[in-house]
């Protein structure tokens, strides 16, 4: 009906933006990610009529839109290139704050070779500390909201993301 299409037009704009700026941290390029992103409402509009809300519509959106990333990754075989925003995301929650005290041009290439650097080490990560890193830091998702999306409890996430801090800590230090 003329509602429901209406009303998926207005799931699709208020999440379109958030969901292709997930898919390009994970693919690194933005015509894949548009795919991804246009991939993802078709599941949605076809699973309209079946979803039954389990858990909240973002949260099953976020799962979509890693499980196509991943699979996407997995058939290209290659790792990932995690995009490093400093400053280009409004939402936030990056690692723009390390950089947002730069005052002169020195540390401001300080800063960039930095953000090289952090998206290099996140690439290196474990498939599911990189998801984890990537909901949390750049989508600010809870604990109890990744592990819908991951399918892990809130206490798998907690440790991945302990351990993915310490990885990130640790190679940090090798390419710094």
């Amino acid at each position: 009906s003329g509602g429901s299409v209406g009303a998926f037009e207005r799931l699709v704009r208020r999440n379109q933006e958030r969901i292709f700026k997930l898919a390009q941290r994970y693919l690194r390029d933005p015509a894949r990610a548009e795919d991804i992103t246009q991939d993802v409402f078709i599941r949605v509009f076809h699973a309209a009529e079946t979803y039954r809300p389990t858990a909240k519509f973002t949260t099953w959106v976020y799962r979509i839109t890693v499980n196509l990333c991943l699979n996407a990754l997995r058939d290209r075989k290659s790792r990932p290139e995690v995009a490093f925003e400093s400053g280009s995301d409004e939402s936030g929650g990056g690692y723009e704050n390390i950089l947002s005290e730069i005052v002169n041009p020195a540390q401001q290439l300080e800063a960039e070779e930095l953000s090289q650097a952090i998206s290099r080490v996140l690439e290196t990560l474990p498939e599911g500390q990189r998801t984890v890193v990537l909901l949390r830091r750049y989508d600010e998702l809870s604990y109890e909201e990744i592990a819908e999306v991951t399918g892990n409890t809130p206490a798998a996430v907690k440790s991945l993301l302990s351990r993915a801090r310490r990885n990130l800590k640790s190679l940090l230090r090798k390419h710094l």
